[in-house]
């Protein structure tokens, strides 16, 4: 993970442990996953438990890194608002001058 935005120069480290509650929104978000998996198997696909579970458990392996990278950008957005003027000026001031 970059330590500030390369746009806006928020730096993302705000102290240690500051990251511990996107283990509660990586939770929700395979619960989530589990719970529409369920729902598919439950009324479409019909498969036994254990092909169920095995599927499932593939799904999550899968999809943890992603799932790491989405429930930390997910907290971040909790405290930290995106300002457009903020972004602008920081691009503004980082043009190359042409000779």
């Amino acid at each position: 993970m970059h330590e500030s935005c390369p746009h806006c120069g928020e730096i993302f480290d705000k102290e240690p442990g500051y990251f511990y509650g996107a283990m509660y929104v990586s939770y929700a978000l395979m619960v989530g996953l589990f719970l529409i998996s369920w729902g598919i198997n439950s009324f479409w696909i019909g498969a036994s438990a254990l092909a169920y579970l095995l599927f499932t458990s593939i799904l999550i392996v899968i999809l943890s890194p992603l799932t790491f990278r989405v429930s930390r950008l997910v907290w971040l957005n909790f405290f930290i608002r995106f300002d457009p003027a903020k972004s602008a000026n920081k691009s503004q001031n980082n043009v190359p001058l042409q000779s």
